[in-house]
């Protein structure tokens, strides 16, 4: 018998006094006539009734076992719907296809030409405005070419070829007009990366 048993044996054997006839008699007097009616229907206090039902442990476990099969049943259905309606840890590339030609694929699509827009040097500007910008003023463009970010991305298998370790250039190539008349300029900056292959030697 642990201590917890022990202290709620010794609460089940506590038991309420009963109050003296004198305390009865003022409490009536304090609340009047429904005291009265109160005190009368109170019911004596019964041996029985303060004791708790006995609990029978032994029928707890297998409920909680017969409940917890088809919780976990059902969890098991959930997750695997999920996994199937959205493959996470699906491969994004095929294993037939080279490394070489998916990195390839990753890199974004080169712009197609569009027609005489794209000659310009700023989206959305035609070559004969843009000509008859720089003649109202405005000085030859500044042209730079920022490095941003390289990053290593390992060794790389290229189909008849030796293996080749795969460097990756981010640059910010950004162009500047300026017109000294009216103190205006122009700047343009586009994001650009270069996929750069060093071969390797097999010894």
């Amino acid at each position: 018998m642990n201590e917890f048993e022990e202290l709620e044996k010794e609460l089940r054997s506590f038991r309420p006094v009963k109050p003296s006839e004198d305390f009865e008699s003022r409490l009536e007097k304090a609340l009047g006539e429904s005291g009265n009616l109160a005190v009368r229907r109170l019911p004596e206090l019964e041996e029985d009734a303060t004791t708790p039902l006995p609990v029978d442990k032994s029928k707890i476990v297998p409920f909680l076992r017969a409940f917890a099969f088809p919780v976990s049943a059902v969890a098991a259905l959930v997750v695997l719907a999920l996994n199937v309606a959205y493959p996470v840890f699906q491969k994004k590339t095929s294993s037939a296809v080279p490394p070489s030609i998916a990195s390839e694929q990753s890199l974004p699509p080169k712009p197609e030409a569009v027609g005489e827009e794209d000659l310009s040097p700023l989206h959305g500007v035609s070559a004969a405005e843009f000509a008859a910008m720089s003649e109202s003023g405005w000085s030859d463009p500044q042209v730079k070419e920022i490095l941003l970010d390289v990053s290593d991305e390992g060794i790389i298998e290229r189909p008849g070829s030796s293996p080749a370790r795969q460097y990756r250039y981010r640059y910010l190539d950004e162009t500047i007009w300026r017109n000294p008349e009216t103190k205006t300029h122009m700047r343009s900056s586009v994001p650009r990366q270069e996929v750069v292959l060093i071969g390797l030697e097999l010894y």
